[in-house]
């Protein structure tokens, strides 16, 4: 969310005025709950926006869509990293009177 607000892409994420950027903004991120199999699969959908009609609006959706790329797909963090998939959350050990965990 940070970068959104960041590449200036805050008013459009938020209104119902560019309802296509807010739509592509939100499954962007919600790219974190695919399995790591998809995700390139997907990216390859999310990566290329439509045109708004509206060039400066354009380049901050295509600076946005460079950083993801470049930072989350094909950067240093592999998708294994922040996909939570298959995420079960915190693990809750439990400690019986005897010393031992259950």
């Amino acid at each position: 969310m940070r970068r959104i607000q960041r590449d200036g892409l805050r008013a459009a994420y938020e209104t119902d005025e560019t309802p296509d950027v807010r739509h592509r903004l939100r499954r962007i991120m919600a790219m974190t709950t695919l399995p790591v199999f998809a995700i390139p699969t997907v990216w390859q959908l999310l990566r290329w926006p439509s045109s708004t009609g509206d060039p400066s609006l354009d380049g901050k959706t295509a600076a946005f869509a460079a950083y993801v790329d470049r930072t989350w797909i094909n950067g240093s963090f592999h998708a294994a990293l922040w996909s939570h998939f298959d995420n079960l959350g915190p693990v809750q050990l439990i400690w019986l009177r005897d010393g031992t965990m259950d």
